[in-house]
C-alpha cells in the first residue's frame, strides 16, 4: 500500500539489465529521493520537471561513474525514471524516463567476470554525521544497492574491497551526487526551481508518523560486498552435475 510522502517528493530509480550471452534475463535497480525546491511565483510543469531530472541524472551518471571495471559486461544501464508522488497517497502522478541509449548516453560494465548476481555494493546516504548524536536516526539514513560487482572488486582472502577501490568508488559517487544536488528544473537564470537530495521517510499511519525528508549530507561505502538475494532466483543456471550415492 502506498504511504504518504513529503510535498514535492521525487523518487529516482536507475534500472540495469543483467545479461547472459547478450540477452537480458534479470534486472537490478537502485535509487534515491529528492525534493523539488519550488520558488513561489515560478511556473511549475511537473511533466517537464521529471523529464528534465531523468535526463540530467542519466547524463551525470554517465559522466561521473566511470570505473566500469567494477562491473562486468553483463551489467548494462537501461534507464533512469523519476517519479513525482502525491503527498497524501504516495501514488505516482507524474513520471519521466531517460534511456541510456544514443551517442554519449550508454553505460555498461567492462569487467570480464561477475560475482553472483545476488551480490551488491551498499551505499549509505546520511542526513546526519555518523557517530554524533541525533534524534530519529533510522529516518535520516537511506541505502542504495548498486548492481552486482565484477570479480575485480574484492581483493585478498577476505573477499572485501581494498581501500583504493572503496575510495575510488566513493569519490565517483560523491561527484555524481554533488552534481545532482541543485540540478535546475527550469531555464531561469536566477531563483529557479531545483533538485534537493533527501532521505525520505514515508508516513506510517499505524504508528502514526508523518512523512519526513532530511537533506543528504554524507555518502559512505565500506569494503564489504553485500547481498540482494532476490536476483538469484531469476538467473538460470548454465551448468550442473550430479552423482549417485551407492547403498549396499
Amino acid at each position: 500500500m502506498p504511504l504518504p510522502v513529503p510535498t514535492n517528493a521525487v523518487k529516482v530509480t536507475i534500472r540495469f539489465a543483467l545479461e547472459q550471452s547478450g540477452t537480458e534475463v534479470e534486472e537490478a535497480q537502485c535509487g534515491f529521493w529528492g525534493i523539488l525546491i519550488h520558488q513561489t511565483g515560478n511556473e511549475l510543469d511537473w511533466d517537464d520537471v521529471v523529464q528534465r531530472f531523468a535526463e540530467g541524472i542519466r547524463d551525470r551518471w554517465v559522466e561521473h561513474i566511470t570505473s566500469l571495471g567494477f562491473w562486468s559486461t553483463a551489467v548494462r544501464a537501461d534507464y533512469v525514471r523519476v517519479d513525482n508522488l502525491d503527498a497524501d497517497t504516495g501514488k505516482v502522478i507524474h513520471s519521466g524516463q531517460a534511456p541510456f541509449s544514443g551517442t554519449g548516453n550508454t553505460w555498461q560494465g567492462s569487467g570480464a567476470d561477475s560475482l553472483p548476481w545476488e551480490t551488491t555494493i551498499c551505499v549509505s546516504l546520511y542526513g546526519y554525521t555518523p557517530g554524533q548524536f541525533t534524534t530519529n536516526k533510522p529516518r535520516k539514513r537511506g541505502r542504495m544497492y548498486l548492481p552486482p560487482p565484477s570479480t575485480l572488486v574484492p581483493s585478498g582472502p577476505s573477499g572485501q574491497m581494498n581501500q583504493s577501490n572503496v575510495s575510488e568508488l566513493v569519490d565517483e559517487l560523491v561527484a555524481f551526487f554533488n552534481d545532482v544536488q541543485g540540478m535546475h528544473a527550469d531555464d531561469l537564470p536566477t531563483n529557479g526551481d531545483y533538485f534537493d537530495l533527501r532521505v525520505v521517510s514515508r508516513g506510517t499511519p499505524l504508528k502514526p508518523l508523518d512523512p519526513t525528508s532530511t537533506p543528504i549530507t554524507l555518502v559512505r561505502c565500506d569494503s564489504r560486498v553485500d547481498s540482494q538475494r532476490r536476483r538469484e532466483h531469476s538467473q538460470p543456471a548454465t551448468a550442473y552435475d550430479e552423482g549417485e550415492i551407492a547403498h549396499s
